[in-house]
């Protein structure tokens, strides 16, 4: 298994578990287009979004993944405060 950091915004990063077969997990993605863009450039298949917590910088781009990748599971707090969150 692979951990890759994409950065986002101007200070923060978005985590990306891979496996060399390109199942990944993507975890906290504040922003779609630099996971979108990682995605293609990679060529992985998205399976999972985890959230550790709620702030935007962490679920901004959820929504939008979600709409492009519509069997993609989402994990996030048992009583969520992150709407998008499908699982715990």
């Amino acid at each position: 298994m692979n951990l890759i950091s994409i950065p986002a915004f101007q200070d923060n990063y978005i985590w990306v578990l891979s496996e060399n077969n390109g199942r990944c997990i993507i975890v906290d993605p504040g922003e779609a287009a630099p996971v979108l863009a990682a995605i293609e450039e990679n060529q992985w298949q998205p399976e999972a979004i985890l959230l550790t917590h709620h702030h935007q910088d962490h679920v901004g781009g959820v929504k939008q993944l979600r709409e492009k990748f519509p069997s993609i599971v989402v994990y996030g707090r048992r009583k969520p405060r992150i709407k998008a969150s499908l699982r715990w």
